[in-house]
Order: structure tokens, then C-alpha cells, then sequence
């Protein structure tokens, strides 16, 4: 099985570009134990991110809170929010689909601006 490298920066920060040139959304299906670490570690990211879980379970640790979530479950996590997940249970490997969506492709930049900048925490 090929382990997946997840690259973050000195500051957390993940470098995965979860966009094209034409699209700012980007879907992955994970599954927890192919990343290099054997979990997800902890990091942040400037996109919307939308998880659920396709099977098994996993710990999410976000921010100063851990969630277990199992299969049909789901999770919004905000823009600049620490995270990480890692499997829970040692029956099943957890799988889910991630949705990550750029914050400024909810509506027009000067709306964005005006009342979706405010609500959401950008780390810079």
C-alpha cells in the first residue's frame, strides 16, 4: 500500500492547493491509515472543509474539542480551524470524503467581504 505524504509548513499550515485554476473545490476521498503518519496531523487550511464518513470511525481533534464520527456521520470545519483526525477502533480503517471549498467562491467579493469575511477565521 502507497502512504500518502500530507505536507504542512512551520506554522501548521497544510500546502495541499485544494483548487485548479477554474475550480476553487476540491473532493478527496481518505482513508486515515494510507497517510505517512498513519493519522491526519495537526494543521489548518485557508478552505471551507465538509467531511463524511463513508466507513468506520475516527477521533477528530478540532481546536480544543475531539468528536468521534462513524460512518454516516459529518463534520463542517471553518476556515484557519486546527485539526487532525486519526482512526478510532481497530476493526475497520476509516474512510471519508472531504469537500474542501475556497471561502471566496460563495458569492461575489464584495459580498464575501462584507458578510462571510467577518463570520470565518482566516489564518494569515
Amino acid at each position: 500500500m502507497k502512504k500518502i505524504e500530507f505536507i504542512i509548513d512551520q506554522h501548521l499550515k497544510e500546502m495541499t492547493q485544494h483548487r485548479t485554476d477554474t475550480l476553487s473545490i476540491a473532493c478527496y476521498e481518505t482513508t486515515i491509515v494510507q497517510n505517512v503518519h498513519g493519522h491526519i496531523p495537526l494543521h489548518w487550511h485557508d478552505e471551507l472543509q465538509f467531511v463524511a464518513v463513508l466507513q468506520g470511525t475516527a477521533l477528530f481533534h478540532i481546536n480544543d474539542q475531539k468528536m468521534i464520527l462513524s460512518k454516516g456521520d459529518g463534520i463542517f470545519i471553518n476556515s484557519g480551524i486546527m485539526h487532525m483526525a486519526e482512526d478510532h477502533g481497530v476493526s475497520e480503517n476509516c474512510i471519508y470524503l472531504c469537500l474542501n471549498l475556497s471561502p471566496h467562491v460563495i458569492m461575489p467579493s464584495d459580498l464575501y467581504i462584507k458578510y462571510v469575511h467577518p463570520s470565518i477565521c482566516i489564518s494569515n
